[in-house]
């Protein structure tokens, strides 16, 4: 069936979420490439499911879930985006779609103009996920070096 869904992550995904964060595949593309511990991680993730600057999704296929999409405000016109799916449910378009349907909610949400992006420059899937759900390329201070900066436009999309 292939059905992508979002739904809003809750204190009952802690867990899933922290096995999901110390997965050596997830690890390895993310920004800091870092295994974190389980007090380190609870603690952040109450702070992102309970704060009015962050909303978490977590992905499901066919009610499996399979990922998460994160945003987290810079400012009033500014959000950052974070994805990443299980190894064994890349590479076939789910991660478009979850960025795609994560934006839509972050519109409706919140009344950011810009949506920005920062994937590391050697994250070839990201980076065609990314581009493939509506992202351009663009120069950002709030990306670290070694990452592409790319962001998504409310006005080009809405």
């Amino acid at each position: 069936m292939n059905e992508i869904k979002l739904r809003r992550a809750t204190l009952n995904d802690v867990a899933m979420v922290f096995e999901w964060r110390n997965d050596p595949f997830i690890k390895k593309l993310g920004s800091s490439r870092r295994s974190v511990g389980w007090i380190e991680h609870s603690n952040w993730f109450a702070k992102t499911v309970d704060s009015e600057q962050h909303l978490l999704f977590i992905v499901e296929k066919d009610n499996e879930a399979i990922g998460q999409v994160r945003f987290g405000r810079k400012d009033k016109s500014k959000c950052v985006v974070s994805v990443y799916l299980l190894e064994r449910f890349t590479g076939q378009g789910f991660g478009v779609i979850a960025i795609r349907r994560g934006c839509c909610e972050v519109f409706r949400c919140w009344e950011v103009e810009q949506i920005l992006a920062c994937i590391q420059k050697d994250n070839r899937a990201s980076l065609s996920a990314f581009v493939k759900a509506g992202f351009q390329e663009s120069h950002s201070e709030s990306c670290p070096s070694e990452h592409f900066a790319l962001v998504f436009q409310r006005s080009k999309h809405t």
